[in-house]
């Protein structure tokens, strides 16, 4: 698949300041049967956007979604097994037995 970056200089900007994304602010974390997964930074306000992208040769289709996970965060995450339902349970019960402590470490500073 050819480098899809230098075609993404029509993206949205970014959701939240508006301002235009820079390809120099764009990294691919993955690539696959045709589809890229971009990290990409907002050189203003500094916010990131994680977004899949398809390139069948009709278009470009895209689906992204703001996110805290910095580049490096996505490579290290992108490999890790992921939670299953239990761990789910076991921290809303978690937090349910320790409410009072888990909104004051939240709502402190």
């Amino acid at each position: 698949m050819a480098d899809i970056l230098p075609g993404l200089r029509g993206l949205q900007p970014c959701p939240l300041c508006k301002t235009a994304y820079v390809i120099d602010n764009m990294r691919v974390v993955e690539e696959d049967c045709g589809a890229q997964l971009v990290h990409m930074t907002c050189g203003q306000c500094q916010n990131s956007v994680l977004a899949f992208i398809v390139d069948p040769g009709l278009g470009v289709g895209a689906v992204g979604m703001l996110t805290d996970l910095s580049e490096s965060d996505v490579l290290r995450l992108r490999d890790s097994s992921g939670l299953d339902e239990n761990a789910v349970i076991d921290f809303a019960q978690m937090i349910r037995k320790r409410q009072k402590e888990f909104i004051y470490h939240f709502m402190k500073d």
